[in-house]
């Protein structure tokens, strides 16, 4: 399954049912061994993979800039 494409869905939660978050929301992740970060999207969101490890897997980060109001979600793909 060399070079397939292959999609990830993060889904970020405010489970606070008294306030918004409000800010900036960071996410890092260290990718499965064989998946490369080619692209990602999501509304406020920006993401951008920032390296490798010693196994050379993939590290992105994701970062939500904006409010989540409570019990809202956003996702990025």
């Amino acid at each position: 399954y060399q070079n397939t494409p292959f999609n990830f869905s993060f889904l970020l939660i405010n489970t606070s049912s008294l306030a918004a978050t409000n800010g900036t929301i960071t996410v890092t992740d260290t990718l499965r061994f064989g998946l490369k970060y080619v692209s990602g999207s999501g509304s406020g969101w920006s993401i951008n993979k920032i390296g490798v490890d010693a196994q050379g897997n993939d590290i992105v980060q994701v970062i939500f800039t904006g409010t989540l109001p409570s019990n809202a979600s956003t996702v990025f793909n």
